[in-house]
Formats: structure tokens, sequence, C-alpha cells
């Protein structure tokens, strides 16, 4: 069965990619630095196709969401978005210092 057409686990998928010639990235996708480096080495890689493995967390942030597959696609009320919003917001705050 072709690639594209197989599910596999993140774990395994750079394994997959690198048999079949692929530059192989595996990233934390909630590091800015993470994607910028792989972005960058992606960019540099002449010789063969990159894929960078973003591995994230769903609902990051947000204390109510994170982590819950209940929330993947479905949307807060609005005393919930107030909330996210402020958790959210206060994160951004200490990611700009």
């Amino acid at each position: 069965m072709p690639l594209e057409h197989t599910v596999l686990e993140l774990t395994l998928m750079g394994k997959h990619l690198r048999v079949r010639s692929i530059l192989s990235i595996e990233i934390d996708a909630h590091n800015f630095d993470e994607i910028e480096a792989a972005l960058e080495n992606a960019k540099a890689t002449k010789d063969k196709p990159t894929a960078i493995i973003a591995k994230s967390i769903k609902g990051k942030g947000v204390s109510f969401m994170e982590n819950q597959v209940s929330w993947h696609g479905a949307a807060p009320n609005a005393e919930q978005y107030e909330i996210a919003m402020a958790e959210l917001k206060a994160v951004l705050e200490g990611l700009e210092g």
C-alpha cells in the first residue's frame, strides 16, 4: 500500500520517511525556535525532499481544553471563550516578557 494511504504513528513516521530517502525533522510544534530551525534546515536541503513532523498538543495553553479530544473541532460558549482568551493572553504576555 502506498505511504499516502497508510496511517502511521508519529513515532514511526520519521523512520518510514527516512527509508524512502526523505529528510525527516521532528519538532515540538509549540517551540518557535524548533519551527524556525526546521524550516531553515528544509530550505537548505537541496538533494531530497523534507518532511517536518510537528508534534503538538490539542488545546495547548487553555486549561480546560488541553489534551481533551472532545474539544477538537468544537466551539466554546461565550463564557468558555472569555476564559480561554484570558489564559492565552497570559501565555502570550509570558512569551513577550
